[in-house]
């Protein structure tokens, strides 16, 4: 039983993985290109998320932890991987903050 699970299913289901990766990918952009007017706010979108990230990548710093030092971390990895922290967190303050100022709108609103 364990060899079916490792040389036929786990292949199978990482087969299945990648195909759904690149229909994920693939299709929105065929229906994308039939109304080219849809993809301005995607661009937009991509923009704002790259300028996040480069403000993540300002944030880093140029000091190695001694964990990376031993995992054979060099500083452009560690930089790449903090700066995608940074982001994580950037990202995750800004929904907090919409959903605070969402829901005071909503206060006001019915005042």
């Amino acid at each position: 039983m364990e060899n079916f699970f490792v040389n036929i299913a786990l292949p199978a289901a990482m087969f299945m993985v990648i195909i759904g990766a690149i229909a994920a990918v693939v299709l929105p952009l065929i229906k994308s290109f039939s109304n080219p007017k849809s993809l301005v706010g995607t661009l937009g979108g991509l923009v704002i998320l790259g300028l996040i990230y480069l403000i993540g990548y300002g944030m880093t710093g140029d000091v190695l932890s001694n964990a990376s030092v031993k995992a054979g971390v060099d500083l452009g990895t560690e930089k790449i991987v903090e700066a995608s922290l940074n982001m994580m967190f950037i990202l995750i303050i800004l929904a907090i903050a919409g959903i605070v100022v969402s829901y005071v709108m909503k206060l006001v609103n019915k005042i």
